[in-house]
């Protein structure tokens, strides 16, 4: 009973010291143009400056998010997403707001709670600048949380038909061949005024994929992504 006891409270302090590296920063007047960092054993929570529990008021204020994420990639995830349409939370990939915009949101543009919004590949800086912008005379809302993590993004994967495809007759591979670029000719001509051909100006030459088939044939085509 003694050894359940003593494992139970090293769990809920484990727990305890876990919440008490957890940094929450509002985006107001206080924190305005601050940066704030963490790394594997902290980590920060992004509001609007109404909190964690209250209504944002009008207001324009920036904070910049400095991560060691090492071989992992620094991202934002979205945990409460509650902004007007009038308003816009917007997030730089960068160390400012001179920087590129990574994303807009609000209730408008399409963005959903659990979204992960990760420095790009190519900043190297490492690190993102959130801005919240509430415009006075706004609906308001209950505004928006932000996770700061350490993560692997999703790769977007390209679909690709292999060259290499089968041609079936009667239910039956018969035979192999590839996919080729075949010439489509397209002739550009010169008109007079009044719309009548005077002469060829040129001729463009653009390739498309083919595969040659004969008539009755199938075709199997294999493909993979990238």
């Amino acid at each position: 009973m003694k050894k359940l006891c003593l494992s139970l409270l090293i769990a809920m302090l484990a727990v305890a010291s876990a919440y008490a590296q957890m940094t929450m920063v509002s985006l107001d007047s206080v924190s305005n143009g601050t940066v704030v960092s963490f790394d594997s054993t902290t980590s920060v929570g992004l509001t609007d400056n109404g909190g964690p529990e209250g209504r944002y008021l009008p207001g324009d204020y920036y904070v910049t998010v400095n991560s060691d994420c090492r071989e992992y990639r620094f991202c934002l995830q979205i945990s409460v997403l509650d902004i007007s349409c009038r308003d816009t939370l917007y997030i730089y990939d960068g160390p400012d707001t001179n920087s590129a915009i990574r994303a807009k949101i609000n209730n408008c543009t399409g963005h959903t709670e659990g979204q992960r919004i990760f420095v790009s590949a190519s900043n190297n800086t490492g690190v993102l600048t959130v801005r919240f912008r509430a415009v006075e005379g706004s609906s308001g809302g209950n505004g928006f949380s932000l996770d700061a993590q350490c993560g692997i993004p999703c790769e977007k994967v390209v679909p690709v038909i292999d060259s290499l495809f089968y041609r079936v007759r009667d239910g039956v591979v018969y035979d192999s061949a590839f996919i080729r670029d075949v010439p489509k000719y397209d002739t550009v001509w010169n008109f007079t005024e009044d719309g009548d051909t005077v002469g060829i100006d040129h001729v463009d030459t653009n390739y498309f994929k083919g595969a040659h088939l004969c008539v009755g044939d199938s075709v199997i085509f294999h493909g993979h992504g990238e």
